[in-house]
């Protein structure tokens, strides 16, 4: 990133040892009611980053009547230029006074602590930080206790639980990684309290993988014409989510479920990692079902399935979030519709053809009870798992906890691909 580095945190501020995590600065003082607040009581915005994540914000922005007034960039090539109609300023000649700077950028970590060390500027007064987690400006939608302060009390309630995992899980690279995810929910809105060695993912690292997945996204151009579907596929056959090392991938396999299959990226990615295998592609998004099919027409592994996995089958209320789709999911409460849902193990015993050996389960939210649905395929057939357990906080030990008590022969590790909040996801295997 031009004109900007970042080798430490912001000095002399007592910290806090909890469960042997040091949080520098203390506990966190901010919550996502904190971010919710400064956007409502503001009309007027800088944004800092005027690449896609900052012209992304902008257009969610003005769709809720909010204007940005400027953006902000260290590159300094883009000082002086225009960007979706707004000038863009160098962080050096900007005139902070009164304005309210939204961060929207993979390096947002490192601008929030420039903000603070350079420019006097205050987390939650000044400027908030915008992870892509929050990019639909909903960051209630995460759940109060996932992030901040409250995920700090919810974390000091439950260290035991969190103990057990730390515990089991089958290395130190795991429990590393694990520790890092807890410092980074506890400082999502205070980052410049981190090093950037807490980060369980640092942005040069994805900056590092962008290059890597236009490379591979020319390689696939013969096989998947279509850069809608070919793009996304690349980057997740770049940044590998569902694989943990070399110990658990969805390298060679018979027969793999994805579930929460979204636009097929992850479909893709299995496609090409297991050729001939048989890849049941669960989505309940009639859009985004459609793009299923029409993506198992070049890549024939792929069978969709339209419908949500859950742990009963029939049907179930349901919460389409049309402005963020990857968000919407399986809800009780709230549901404005229904869909069909299916358990794991119904599905395989109506439905499924041949052997399954690798699960992958991205989907709101809903992992324990599609886990639950599927106790009989874990116990019989004993799959590779990669489960996703960053929707909620309670996901981070209890899922852990559940798979090892349902099958005591799995080995546990724990990994995060992402600048953000999401992506962290809990592997299991036997071998």
């Amino acid at each position: 990133m031009s004109d900007l580095a970042l080798n430490s945190p912001i000095k002399d501020i007592p910290s806090i040892q909890i469960c042997n995590l040091k949080l520098g600065g203390g506990p966190p003082r901010f919550s996502c009611s904190d971010v919710a607040d400064f956007i409502d009581q503001n009309d007027e915005f800088v944004v800092f980053g005027a690449s896609q994540g900052g012209r992304t914000l902008k257009k969610t922005l003005e769709q809720r009547d909010k204007q940005i007034v400027c953006f902000l960039d260290n590159d300094r090539e883009k000082a002086g230029t225009i960007v979706d109609g707004r000038l863009v300023h160098h962080p050096s000649t900007f005139d902070y006074i009164d304005r309210k700077i939204l961060i929207a950028s993979y390096w947002t970590a490192e601008i929030a602590t420039q903000l603070v060390r350079d420019h006097g500027q205050q987390s939650c007064r000044d400027f908030v930080p915008l992870y892509h987690y929050f990019c639909d400006v909903e960051p209630s939608a995460s759940g109060e206790q996932a992030v901040g302060e409250p995920f700090y009390h919810y974390y000091q309630k439950h260290i035991s639980e969190f103990s057990k995992v730390f515990e089991l899980l089958g290395d130190e690279r795991s429990r590393q990684i694990l520790q890092k995810i807890v410092m980074f929910r506890c400082h999502a809105f205070e980052p410049h309290h981190l090093q950037l060695e807490d980060f369980p993912y640092q942005a040069m690292q994805f900056k590092n993988h962008l290059a890597s997945v236009l490379c591979t996204s020319e390689k696939l151009l013969h096989r998947i014409p279509d850069a809608g579907f070919r793009y996304p596929i690349s980057q997740a056959l770049v940044t590998t989510p569902y694989s943990y090392l070399n110990l658990i991938t969805p390298k060679n396999k018979e027969g793999i479920i994805d579930a929460g299959a979204f636009d097929g990226d992850t479909a893709g990615m299995f496609a090409l990692m297991s050729p001939n295998s048989s890849v049941y592609s669960f989505e309940p998004v009639q859009r985004l079902y459609a793009k299923l099919v029409g993506l198992s027409q070049v890549l024939t592994e792929i069978k969709p399935v339209h419908a949500a996995v859950w742990d009963r089958s029939g049907q179930i209320g349901f919460q389409e979030n049309t402005l963020t789709p990857q968000m919407s999911g399986v809800s009780d409460t709230t549901a404005a519709c229904s869909v069909r849902a299916t358990s794991l193990d119904d599905f395989i015993e109506n439905d499924g053809q041949g052997k399954i050996d690798f699960v992958k389960m991205d989907i709101e939210g809903a992992e324990l009870h599609a886990l639950k649905g599927a106790e009989n395929l874990i116990k019989t057939s004993k799959p590779d798992l990669a489960i996703c357990i960053y929707h909620k906080p309670e996901h981070l030990w209890r899922i852990p906890l559940w798979l090892k008590e349902t099958l005591p022969q799995y080995h546990i590790y724990i990994d995060h691909k992402s600048h953000g909040l999401t992506e962290s996801v809990c592997f299991a295997s036997v071998n």
